[in-house]
């Protein structure tokens, strides 16, 4: 997915944050300090609560991490 939230910021706007979703044993990495790659990366604006883009591609999760 992407595309602009509803009150139109685009997906490199500072209102838009990141979530990241890991797996059951990549939050156990996580709380021994292990860096871990999230499953799903969701970017959303923080105004409108809208994801203005989802992903689960290897090569944008490892970039993030």
């Amino acid at each position: 997915m992407n595309a602009a939230s509803t009150c139109d910021h685009e997906p490199a706007n500072r209102t838009i944050r990141t979530r990241s979703y890991y797996s059951f044993w990549g939050w156990f990495a996580l709380l021994f300090g292990v860096t871990v790659l999230p499953t799903r990366i969701d970017r959303i604006c923080r105004r409108c609560g809208t994801i203005v883009t989802s992903t689960t591609d290897p090569e944008e999760l490892r970039k993030e991490a």
